[in-house]
């Protein structure tokens, strides 16, 4: 399965909506204990990209993992439908995520107070857990038990690295992500000469002969013959744990023999080291 390459600019009145609930999101963030000076801060943000898959927005605090749906309310009608609601509720069953809605109301009275033509942005609520209804409070949610990565997070985790990547070394144009596990390609950009170019992004756990290679994907493109108009490539990120000591989930010490190799746990909120060699061309456009 694949995507749409380079998404419509959503409209002006939904980017203020997002660019509202994140900073509204960050202000709560930021009001919250941050945790030790050697640990990872116990607020940190996932994903931000206003083309939605199941959540607008994801961010953590400490063990915890909250994804979000900008619901922006015009006139008393939301734009929160069911069919959003069981993506959403869905992906958090199968990640652990908790789902949560924040709540933009928009009226309609020509220019609002950005000077943006079209909807006022009057109002954003606090987070709400869209199957019990109640406030979610993430410090109260939030524990110190040691709580894996999902293979979602993990992925996300590692488009981010990429991504950055490309943005600040490259210097090339990100033209949109995904992360839903099963389609591919993960990233869209574009190159030096303004040419869409598509990314596979794997990453894995420590490292091992079985890890993904960029040679792993050269075939890719003949059951995608869709994306041949484009250079193809490829990129992996190793993430493995660099907590001074770690446990598997049993309460047992990992052995240093298996600290980086795959059979070592991951774990929200845990210092990583990351590796990756970033871009390695697995296709030339024809």
């Amino acid at each position: 399965m694949n995507y749409q390459c380079f998404n419509d600019e959503p409209p002006p009145n939904f980017l203020m909506a997002y660019r509202m609930a994140g900073e509204a999101i960050e202000r709560m963030g930021q009001s919250l204990p941050s945790g030790p000076e050697n640990k990872a801060p116990y607020f940190r943000w996932l994903v931000m990209r206003p083309q939605m898959l199941f959540a607008h927005l994801v961010f953590a605090y400490r063990n915890q993992v909250f994804a979000v749906y900008v619901n922006v309310v015009n006139d008393g009608i939301p734009s929160f439908s069911a069919a959003h609601k069981k993506r959403l509720t869905e992906a958090s069953e199968e990640f652990n995520l908790v789902p949560c809605e924040i709540q933009v109301n928009v009226g309609k009275t020509g220019v609002n107070q950005l000077g943006v033509y079209g909807s006022e942005l009057k109002n954003v609520s606090g987070l709400i857990n869209v199957i019990s209804r109640a406030p979610v409070l993430p410090a109260d949610l939030a524990t110190d038990a040691d709580v894996p990565m999902s293979q979602w997070e993990r992925r996300a985790f590692a488009i981010n690295v990429i991504e950055r990547d490309i943005r600040e070394n490259n210097k090339f144009e990100i033209g949109s992500t995904c992360s839903v596990l099963g389609i591919d390609p993960q990233i869209w950009f574009k190159d030096d000469k303004g040419r869409p170019c598509w990314c596979i992004v794997r990453d894995w756990i420590g490292k091992s002969d079985s890890d993904p290679k960029k040679n792993d994907f050269y075939h890719f493109i003949d059951s995608n013959k869709h994306l041949r108009p484009y250079d193809g490539y490829f990129a992996g990120v190793s993430i493995s744990s660099a907590e001074p000591v770690v446990y598997f989930p049993d309460g047992t010490i990992v052995p240093l023999s298996k600290r980086f190799s795959a059979e070592c746990p991951l774990y929200r909120g845990h210092n990583m080291y990351v590796n990756s060699v970033g871009l390695e061309r697995i296709y030339v456009a024809d």
